[in-house]
Formats: structure tokens, C-alpha cells, sequence
């Protein structure tokens, strides 16, 4: 991979030179990965990025973005019999959604 690690290098060099780079945004700054990656496990980054470039979301993530709607719906919920209800599905969801989280960080 020596060879494709020296083409790469070139390129940016090359690029750097002309100025081409100069007016991208962001540029000289730190990169921010604000999509999870960091704290993804090494070992399923690869996969979930590919996931997440077909359109398809992990469970762990897909059941948060429930959770997440489910706290704005109680917010909006004036019946207060509604709303125990959904602290009920809420506290259910958090707690299947602890555990499948902590199943994964225990796997790394």
C-alpha cells in the first residue's frame, strides 16, 4: 500500500502548491467528526460507514432516533394518560437501548 500512500501524498502536495485547496471550507482546521466515528469500535467502522452510505442506519441508532421523536411527541402530549403512557414506551426503549449499547462497547 506504499505505492497508493505515495500517490496520495503527491496529490496533496500537488494541490497544496496550485492553491486549489486553499478555498475549500474548513481548510487548515482541525478535522471535526461530528458523526460518531470516533466513538464507534474500531472493528464496525468500516461496516456502518457503509451502511450509513447506502441509507441504512445500526439499530442502536435507528431506535435513539425513536427515542428522540418519542421525547418530543411527551413534550407536545397535553393528556396527561398519554403522556404516562409514552414515559412508559420511552423507559422500555431506553432500557433495550442501554443494554444493545453497552453489549456493543463490551465487545471491544
Amino acid at each position: 500500500m506504499a505505492g497508493v500512500d505515495e500517490i496520495i501524498r503527491q496529490w496533496v502536495q500537488k494541490a497544496e502548491k496550485s492553491g486549489e485547496v486553499r478555498d475549500l471550507p474548513g481548510f487548515g482546521e482541525p478535522f471535526k467528526f461530528e458523526d460518531g466515528f470516533l466513538e464507534t469500535p474500531t472493528e464496525l467502522r468500516m461496516a456502518y460507514k457503509v451502511l450509513k452510505n447506502a441509507g441504512y442506519v445500526p439499530a442502536e441508532i435507528e431506535m435513539l432516533q425513536k427515542l428522540a421523536t418519542m421525547r418530543e411527541e411527551l413534550n407536545a402530549e397535553p393528556d396527561p394518560k398519554k403522556q404516562h403512557e409514552l414515559k412508559v414506551k420511552i423507559a422500555k426503549m431506553q432500557q433495550k437501548a442501554t443494554m444493545m449499547l453497552e453489549a456493543m462497547r463490551s465487545k471491544r
